[in-house]
């Protein structure tokens, strides 16, 4: 993958999840009086949406086969992740840098968590803990929440843990290379819609694009 960067904690970027060089939350779209959106649709995948339930260990200081580590750091986890609900995930620092989500090797004694590229789910930085992890604080049975939407446009879209803009009356959801998720994924299908506009679009230009991917 191509060498991401992360945001540091001394930034005065409002934080959000780990961000690579060309994947980055778009945020500054202001709150639009334009018309409604036009209801202009996507095609959607015929199989529906993929949603996969992210598993980087394979065991005890192991990680799957598909996956690969581009860096291993020491550092600690201080809350739950703020991307998303999904057990074991993780809000973590290592120096400066801020990672989120990470997931937890539960088998490891020396106590590792892997930290996802968005741009590429395959590639991690582990960090191996230098102190215990926080006290999980997701329910059993509660919705979990996607970190990472792979739309049917191309784009990569990664939740927005900070304050993102607002279009047409929709909150951004999540942050995409060339533009943004409105609103919470409709889920109610078996293929996902988000209302997705371009950076600086008006209202009028947001429209429903299927999701074909979700990572939870």
């Amino acid at each position: 993958m191509n060498r991401f960067r992360l945001l540091s904690m001394t930034s005065a970027a409002v934080p959000a999840i780990f961000l690579t060089a060309g994947l980055a939350a778009c945020g500054g779209a202001a709150t639009s009086s334009q018309p409604a959106p036009h209801h202009t649709t996507t095609p959607a995948a015929t199989a529906g949406t993929q949603v996969i339930t992210y598993a980087p260990w394979a065991g005890a200081g192991t990680l799957a086969s598909s996956i690969s580590a581009s860096a291993t750091q020491s550092g600690s986890c201080f809350s739950t992740s703020s991307a998303t609900t999904a057990p074991g995930a993780y809000r973590c620092l290592a120096g400066n840098d801020l990672y989120d989500p990470c997931f937890a090797d539960a088998a490891s004694a020396a106590g590792e968590v892997a930290c996802p590229n968005p741009a590429n789910p395959d590639s991690v930085v582990v960090i191996k803990l230098t102190a215990a992890l926080p006290t999980p604080a997701t329910s059993a049975g509660s919705t979990i929440i996607p970190w990472l939407l792979v739309l049917a446009n191309g784009q990569q879209c990664q939740t927005i843990t900070g304050t993102g803009g607002t279009l047409g009356g929709k909150n951004e959801a999540y942050g995409c290379p060339s533009g943004g998720v409105y609103g919470q994924p409709d889920t109610s299908g078996a293929t996902w819609m988000v209302w997705y506009a371009p950076s600086g679009a008006p209202a009028p230009a947001m429209t429903q694009v299927s999701v074909a991917k979700a990572y939870t």
